[in-house]
């Protein structure tokens, strides 16, 4: 496992224990009038591990954890983890009074509904779908171009844009544009190159993109590949105000994205 797929380990040893704890917690609303008697400290100290995993992100399998968990905002995250952890100290001090309103605050904030997602995700067999990103990358490099325009449309839609791929004669350059009205009116414009991973795109070809965005009245140029940019690219980039995305953060976008489900549509 190389330093750019840290954290996509499969889960391996923790995935019984999680998967127990759990099972367990989404069960603790049902406890009526709950006491340090009736719970399970270790379990409930497994279940604050997998928020821990999440934060932290030390750990080799955390991407896999805060994928099946829903990919909750760090923000979240946090108030969660705090709350779990107020939880477990609860029991183990067999302090009562605080047990209940703990279980009721990780309900109400929707932290339990995280688990019942990891518990369905992992019963799918859906918990190792982040593949490495060298293999993600070569991956969408064998697709055809054509497929690869699709591809990029269809991520684009899964964040929230309206997106279609510009037939061939019609495309003056571009590729695929995206738009949305809500949170504001967005348009993208899109040209998409699939190239060999280990291929650099040069300042020439920037520059050719650099205004794409006003032929369809747009807000933002893209250029998206699997290959690699020069430096004097991605200076002229920033000039142009051209976003460039290569290959290695292409699969970052996917990642950070939550973008599995798109890619298993195209990725055999």
């Amino acid at each position: 496992m190389s330093a750019d797929d840290f954290g996509m380990k499969e889960l391996g040893g923790n995935k019984d224990r999680f998967l127990e704890a759990s099972r367990y917690v989404i069960e603790l609303p049902d406890y009526t009038n709950p006491s340090a008697n009736d719970l399970d400290h270790d379990k409930i100290l497994n279940a604050r591990e997998m928020l821990r995993f999440c934060i932290r992100r030390d750990e080799m399998d955390w991407f896999s954890v805060y994928h099946l968990l829903g990919k909750p905002s760090i923000d979240l995250l946090e108030d969660a983890y705090e709350l779990m952890e107020g939880l477990r100290t609860s029991v183990r001090d067999g302090e009562d009074n605080a047990i209940g309103r703990y279980i009721i605050n990780l309900s109400d904030l929707g932290v339990l509904s995280w688990y019942d997602t990891f518990i369905q995700r992992v019963e799918e067999g859906k918990q190792y779908q982040a593949l490495p990103n060298k293999e993600l990358l070569e991956k969408l490099y064998a697709m055809d171009p054509t497929e690869f325009e699709h591809f990029i449309a269809d991520c684009w839609k899964e964040i929230g844009f309206s997106a279609n791929v510009v037939p061939d004669e019609d495309d003056l350059g571009i590729d695929v544009i995206a738009q949305r009205q809500d949170p504001w009116r967005e348009k993208h414009a899109i040209q998409v190159k699939r190239y060999q991973p280990d291929s650099t795109i040069n300042l020439g070809t920037i520059r050719n993109y650099g205004a794409i965005d006003k032929m369809v009245d747009g807000d933002k140029s893209f250029l998206v590949t699997t290959a690699q940019f020069t430096e004097n690219a991605r200076k002229a980039a920033q000039d142009l105000d051209v976003e460039l995305i290569d290959g290695i953060e292409l699969t970052e976008f996917i990642n950070d994205e939550n973008l599995h489900d798109v890619v298993d549509r195209y990725v055999k």
